[in-house]
């Protein structure tokens, strides 16, 4: 009796791991077609550029704002927008505009909804003018290698 119990027993062991590994395995399985279906970030796809992207360049940030009046400015009427600096004091913003003048660019005050400044050097309705500018600053002025791309919504 001892015997039959023990072979019983022996028996619905094996049968636990055999089905356990099936359904392990099987796991497995769905995981690996989740893989090799990825899933689509329409603000992380890659985009046809003007400029060939190079494999070293790093990723460019793009991040949804809602823009409000600066100083009585109202909002400007682009989609995209280059952000070389954002400061939460105003006055920071405008000194860093004026170092900006000292290496050549032109910038213009936005302010999102949560009351951050942002520094823009260039905007236009083009989303891929804006990143080829992102690409131009960071390759010709390595202390702006942080220079990301502002899109906002209404």
């Amino acid at each position: 009796m001892f015997f039959q119990k023990t072979t019983a027993m022996k028996i619905n062991l094996i049968v636990l791991l055999v089905l356990s590994s099936i359904i392990i395995s099987c796991g497995g399985m769905n995981k690996s077609r989740t893989k090799s279906s990825p899933q689509v970030n329409l603000e992380e796809s890659p985009q046809k550029t003007d400029e060939p992207v190079k494999s070293d360049d790093p990723p460019i940030m793009e991040v949804k704002e809602k823009l409000v009046e600066v100083q009585n400015t109202p909002v400007n009427p682009d989609i995209y927008f280059v952000i070389i600096g954002s400061f939460r004091v105003l006055n920071n913003a405008l000194n860093f505009q004026e170092q900006l003048v000292k290496d050549g660019f032109t910038s213009v005050l936005l302010q999102n909804d949560a009351g951050l400044y942002r520094v823009s050097v260039k905007s236009t309705d083009d989303i891929l003018v804006a990143r080829n500018e992102i690409r131009r600053i960071r390759g010709q002025f390595k202390k702006y290698g942080d220079t990301w791309l502002l899109i906002s919504i209404k």
